[in-house]
């Protein structure tokens, strides 16, 4: 349904779908640039139904908006959805134009992975893999996606000559998180170094320069566990502004 309908005649009944010269009969004064990449008009004009919206996903959400909202379809879960049978499809009398007012949206549900359940319970989450016809992903790079500290500064590049920029918790240099106290061989990475942001801000513009198109966002982002640099700048700094600032300062 991505396409435009490109039947002959405008018939008394119609859904039309996309903009196209059916559209432009109805009257219309609607402009294709004027919606969100996830925008959607629906609206009920005579015994027509038009749905317009912007690429990739506003028609695709209207048609979808069309299913669930107004004729009572569900995907409940990826084994489990709802599509009722009716004699005879009415529509109330509406206009509603909508874009969804959070750009990424995602579930960390069992059923996240499942791009039909994805795609009809409006999410666009990048591991639900969204196939072309259902506008793709919206861009959250997988090579850089959460945890991301030891790879926008990997230490088998690094660490041998600049083993300031990492924190091993080794020798005169104990831990001071219980938890990560007996972790032998996890690394962290020193935020208060400057030449840490340098190098993470150098390997995020690689990145973006082998995939100039699909990535929007990247994450910035602290190991999976209790093992922040301790050197006498880092705790001075956590002292300050804790940790989550202090990688919020790296970002920046």
């Amino acid at each position: 349904m991505i396409a435009s309908l490109a039947l002959g005649h405008l018939i008394e009944t119609e859904i039309i779908v996309g903009f196209n010269r059916h559209m432009d009969r109805l009257g219309l004064d609607l402009e294709k640039d004027s919606f969100g990449p996830e925008e959607f008009l629906i609206k009920a004009i005579g015994k027509s139904v038009a749905i317009v919206g912007g690429t990739p996903r506003g028609v695709l959400y209207g048609v979808n908006s069309l299913l669930t909202d107004e004729w009572g379809c569900r995907w409940f879960t990826p084994l489990l959805n709802r599509i009722p049978g009716h004699k005879r499809l009415t529509l109330r009398t509406l206009e509603r134009r909508y874009q969804p007012p959070f750009e990424w949206r995602e579930a960390q549900y069992w059923s996240g992975p499942d791009n039909n359940w994805t795609f009809h319970n409006f999410l666009n989450q990048d591991f639900a893999k969204l196939r072309p016809e259902q506008g793709w992903h919206p861009g959250l790079s997988h090579n850089y996606f959460v945890h991301t500290a030891l790879s926008l500064v990997p230490p088998d590049k690094y660490m041998e000559e600049h083993p300031d920029y990492f924190w091993t918790g080794e020798g005169d240099e104990p831990r001071s998180n219980p938890w990560a106290a007996d972790r032998k061989g996890w690394i962290g990475l020193c935020l208060t170094n400057p030449d840490v942001a340098r190098i993470a801000a150098q390997s995020l513009l690689e990145a973006r320069r082998k995939q100039p198109e699909g990535d929007l966002y990247y994450c910035i982002y602290s190991m999976d566990y209790g093992d922040w640099c301790e050197c006498p700048r880092c705790r001075c700094r956590c002292t300050a502004v804790v940790d989550c600032g202090l990688i919020a300062e790296t970002v920046q």
